[in-house]
């Protein structure tokens, strides 16, 4: 069994694998009933692996990159641009108020408000929630608005942050301080 070569100890190893793979997942699983510890103990590990090895891995980040072009950011940016693209399209592709038809300031509104809501305490993904939206009938639950009507719409039902509202009056912290400044209120 032992090899001089490393592609052939490797290849061994791959068929090797292949024949027992449940059995080799099964003790690993049973390893990591018996000891709650190692899967932390593996990834201190490869931490200290990855630490200790850093150029080794950048260079060779490096090189996959130059290899595999098509794989990487500027591949899901655009997939990405697409799949907003699609949905901007879905949706009418202009804002439902003023007719503004610009695909870089339009913006998906929840027609009832509440849009962080909908989600719960998760952060879906860009391509989940385009890909939840194109499944959606436009105009029942969400519009296309561009961003001015969006911010004017959220002004208007109160939707906006807490924080700020021109029209309520300032608390007394807010009138002492604009007038420690000179400025009249």
């Amino acid at each position: 069994m032992p090899y001089k070569s490393k592609e052939k100890r490797r290849e061994y190893r791959r068929e090797y694998y292949a024949k027992n793979r449940e059995s080799i997942l099964a003790s690993s699983r049973e390893r990591c009933k018996q000891d709650p510890d190692l899967r932390r103990r593996r990834r201190e590990s490869s931490q200290r692996w990855r630490e200790a090895n850093r150029e080794h891995n950048n260079a060779y980040n490096r090189e996959y990159r130059k290899r595999y072009p098509h794989y990487g950011v500027i591949p899901t940016r655009i997939y990405r641009k697409n799949l907003r693209l699609k949905v901007i399209e879905h949706f009418g592709g202009k804002c439902m108020k003023c007719g503004f038809d610009d695909w870089r300031a339009l913006q998906i509104d929840h027609i009832n408000g509440g849009g962080r809501k909908s989600f719960g305490k998760i952060r879906p993904s860009p391509v989940y929630y385009h890909n939840k939206l194109l499944g959606e009938t436009p105009g029942v639950t969400y519009q296309l608005l561009c961003a001015n009507c969006n911010q004017i719409k959220k002004h208007e039902n109160k939707e906006s942050s807490p924080c700020y509202n021109p029209t309520d009056k300032p608390s007394k912290l807010a009138l002492r301080q604009l007038h420690r400044l000179g400025m009249k209120v």
